[in-house]
């Protein structure tokens, strides 16, 4: 006999991924920055004016490597390094959390609507192409929920958090 999950359940299993998910990008960005800055010590120690680079450039016709070479001064990536460690890996990672959130949100609000259908407007409307290539009913509630959700992603965060909150009953903005 299988036990169904409870919508409660589900809903913290979504939040529990993406909590792991958040967890893993702030490892990653603290493994990045601490690889940047050991190695932008480690040249900057170095008695070497100039560092030569070899990379893999693509195959010659005989399918043997061709390697590029590329000599930097020394102080070039340098900088390139504390850029990647303080602009660019702290951008990057704000760009992955606001990914996870989002779709974490998209998840919980798909478990909710598909739990609960009638969240969803009466006055929502679905191309007829669309509704004829389902294949059961199932499948329609599932392109209505996906439709809804694609809707506000196009939309200000206030709009969005309006959307949500008719949904979820939480306001993502706070007071306002």
């Amino acid at each position: 006999m299988t036990r169904s999950v409870g919508l409660g359940n589900e809903l913290n299993k979504i939040v529990q991924t993406d909590m792991d998910h958040m967890f893993v990008q702030g490892e990653l960005a603290q493994l990045s920055h601490s690889s940047f800055d050991n190695t932008a010590t480690k040249m900057n120690e170095s008695d070497l004016e100039t560092i030569s680079v070899e990379y893999p450039a693509g195959y010659s016709p005989d399918k043997t490597s061709i390697i590029g070479k590329k000599s930097y001064n020394k102080d070039e990536p340098i900088q390139r390094y504390v850029y990647l460690s303080h602009i660019q890996l702290p951008m990057n990672g704000i760009y992955q959390l606001v990914i996870i959130v989002e779709a974490m949100l998209g998840d919980i609000i798909r478990k909710i609507i598909l739990k609960f259908p009638d969240k969803l407007d009466s006055k929502r409307q679905l191309k007829i192409k669309e509704v004829l290539s389902c294949k059961s009913i199932s499948e329609l509630h599932l392109t209505a929920t996906n439709s809804f959700l694609n809707e506000p992603s196009y939309k200000s965060p206030r709009d969005f958090a309006d959307e949500v909150r008719e949904i979820l009953s939480v306001k993502l903005l706070g007071t306002y």
